[in-house]
């Protein structure tokens, strides 16, 4: 079953079925006094957790968000290791963070501009190297597979950017991988997955918009 992007008017009204009055702030653009004034407005008003954060605009401008709000520097953390690394997982995770760079850079939105951070998305973005987060998810494979056993099903609860998807799904390589369940509640986040998994596996997504009974 292929299935095309979903927008962000049909993710909001099948959000209201199955929010309740004790969750219907997860999605974001449900009045909430916490995710409107948690950071004054002019720092970290980007950021997934914020009200204007959690609200799905545009690929690039909620693409770079979510990369940009990734924190590099707690990742460089782990950057010096002794840990072997898959080359292979760094090589593959690298090239589609590329694609997907470019893509956003071929739809810029001239009206975004990062106040926190003082940059030019553009900018940034052309001057993003993947090679850390790359690196730190290869270092999620390494403990991932640290028993040798064959997985067939991997849920990843809070998917962000959709990383793990990255290294578990290579349909290119003709194998059959793996069943790679996302799930996320914030709405930035899931209509920005559900994009990239259609750019980057459009034969292999199945939408659980599209296909409730099924899930």
């Amino acid at each position: 079953m292929n299935t095309q992007k979903i927008g962000v008017k049909q993710f909001r009204q099948i959000a209201l079925k199955e929010l309740s009055a004790d969750n219907n702030f997860l999605a974001g653009w449900v009045p909430n006094s916490i995710i409107d004034h948690a950071v004054d407005p002019l720092i970290g008003k980007l950021r997934p957790w914020t009200k204007a954060g959690r609200e799905y605009h545009n690929f690039y401008r909620n693409f770079y968000c979510t990369l940009a709000w990734t924190k590099l520097w707690k990742i460089c953390k782990f950057d010096q290791t002794s840990w072997n690394l898959d080359d292979e997982v760094i090589r593959n995770v690298s090239n589609k963070f590329n694609f997907l760079i470019e893509y956003a850079l071929d739809n810029i939105d001239e009206n975004l501009f990062d106040d926190e951070r003082n940059v030019d998305p553009k900018d940034w973005l052309e001057n993003y190297n993947p090679e850390l987060i790359s690196r730190y998810t290869a270092m999620d494979h390494l403990f991932q597979n640290i028993t040798n056993n064959p997985i067939k099903n991997v849920l990843d609860f809070g998917s962000g950017i959709g990383r793990q998807a990255f290294q578990w799904f290579k349909p290119e390589d003709g194998t059959e991988g793996v069943n790679l369940f996302s799930v996320d509640a914030i709405e930035s986040l899931y209509v920005l997955q559900n994009k990239i998994y259609s750019l980057l596996y459009p034969k292999h997504l199945r939408e659980y918009f599209y296909d409730q009974e099924t899930f």
